[in-house]
């Protein structure tokens, strides 16, 4: 019992002694973004550019990246019910990156997220429903370009 109880302590100091250190939230990224162009939708565009804001400095690394990112969503009708009206939408979000690191290297690659959701009568609650889910798919790609500039 005594022994059980020293093992659990130790490996809970060993734990609490590694550095753990989440990869979003970490001061130094590894990589610098020079200037972006934005093209296709503006409120994605829009959501992309500040939250990558905080990449764009000049004393970093040797990895500093021009971006030119296009991005697109498309809303369809998944299911229609008895009626023929609109039950489950679909909306779609894809975003291209071009990365280019001091005019010589190019590197391309496109994100794609989705997302399903019934539809409701109130068409006011429907489109800031929409409006959440349109940002929570942008963030999501956003995560996915962090990571895709940091292994490049």
């Amino acid at each position: 019992m005594i022994n059980r109880k020293l093992y659990l302590v130790i490996a809970f100091l060993f734990l609490l002694s590694c550095e753990y250190q989440p990869v979003f939230s970490s001061k130094e990224s590894g990589f610098a973004i020079k200037k972006i162009e934005l093209a296709g939708n503006n409120n994605i565009n829009s959501i992309i550019k500040s939250s990558l804001k905080r990449y764009e400095r000049k004393n970093n690394t040797n990895k500093v990246y021009d971006l030119k990112i296009s991005s697109q969503k498309s809303k369809i009708i998944s299911l229609k019910d008895s009626k023929g009206d609109p039950k489950i939408f679909s909306m779609d979000i894809t975003v291209k990156i071009n990365a280019s690191k001091n005019n010589l290297s190019e590197h391309e690659k496109n994100f794609n997220q989705s997302a399903r959701y019934n539809n409701s009568t109130n068409k006011f609650d429907l489109k800031r429903y929409e409006k959440k889910i349109e940002k929570d798919l942008a963030n999501m790609i956003i995560g996915e370009i962090v990571i895709f500039l940091q292994s490049i």
